[in-house]
């Protein structure tokens, strides 16, 4: 596939991302309830689903695209490292958009949270992470490479990603992790670390939302006085104020250990030149042109008005 296939992609990942929500509100009201497994599951098929048909139509070979080489097993301890040194770069993010929209996740914690620790880590730190890998670092990232600079693929692969959240807050943080997941991409060579990356993130915030759950419920007196106190938009934003207080000079100390470990990973793996060449070849172009730009721009259009929308 090519950048312009891959936009007209996204394009009907909008309108099946719409016509499944409205169909699955049409069932749970009309039909019978679903239950919340099922619920989580089809979210992800949202995405999957067109980047298969697309795969398919195009007779493009699945090896080509995921390259899901081996990675060895140091490999896949400073990944891990890597990710939780990105963290607080990534929470600075999630809380400055707070100033604005409120938090989806936390939003939307409580369904989470009626399903097993198990069940929930599956679906948001295994099912989401392998789904969403293919289809924006495999199928995306790969197919805007043959038409433009890695830079630009993976700007672009970035924005698709963050705009797939259908919500600022997870737009935000998930265009910069869009960034972060390419390069080690680059680093490592293979989709397995990318992988990695998206399951232990996720993973350690599910882990986090099950254990504030704990908390409150084995010490709630203690719950009550914290969530009294946040009770105007006032007192919420001062709140922010605080905690970015904190995490932005920690973010600062281990965003830049982890660009050393992503050096380092890259050295091992003997992809250090891979890793420069996608600043380095950032303004090269292949096939650049209005033939990808139409859909593209389209694809803005959609998904950042349909996010407008329901901010106002």
């Amino acid at each position: 596939m090519n950048a312009k296939k891959i936009n007209w992609m996204y394009v009907a990942i909008f309108f099946m991302y719409h016509a499944v929500s409205y169909g699955l509100i049409y069932y749970i009201t009309h039909i019978h309830m679903i239950g919340l497994i099922p619920l989580n599951m089809v979210s992800e098929l949202v995405f999957i689903v067109p980047a298969v048909i697309f795969v398919l139509a195009t007779r493009t070979k699945w090896r080509d695209m995921l390259k899901l080489h081996k990675i060895r097993i140091s490999t896949v301890l400073i990944v891990i490292l890597f990710t939780f040194l990105c963290m607080p770069l990534v929470t600075v993010v999630n809380l400055a958009t707070q100033f604005f929209v409120e938090n989806a996740v936390e939003a939307n914690s409580s369904m989470f949270m009626m399903m097993p620790f198990g069940v929930t880590f599956f679906i948001i730190a295994i099912y989401a992470p392998v789904c969403e890998e293919v289809v924006f670092r495999g199928v995306t990232y790969e197919s805007l490479k043959k038409d433009m600079s890695i830079f630009k693929a993976m700007i672009i692969s970035a924005v698709f990603f963050g705009l797939a959240h259908m919500n600022f807050n997870q737009a935000a943080y998930a265009l910069l992790l869009g960034i972060i997941l390419v390069m080690v991409r680059e680093a490592a060579g293979s989709l397995w670390a990318t992988i990695l990356v998206h399951v232990v993130f996720n993973g350690w915030n599910v882990v986090l939302m099950y254990a504030g759950e704990w908390l409150e419920e084995t010490f709630p007196d203690l719950a009550g006085e914290s969530a009294a106190v946040i009770q105007t938009t006032a007192e919420r934003n001062a709140m922010l104020a605080k905690m970015l207080g904190v995490y932005i000079p920690v973010a600062a100390v281990t965003t830049v250990l982890a660009a050393c470990v992503l050096v380092w990973m890259a050295g091992r793996e003997g992809r250090k030149e891979n890793l420069r060449n996608i600043w380095r070849d950032r303004k090269q172009g292949k096939k650049n042109g209005p033939a990808w730009l139409i859909p593209y721009i389209l694809v803005l259009a959609l998904f950042l008005g349909y996010m407008l929308y329901m901010v106002l």
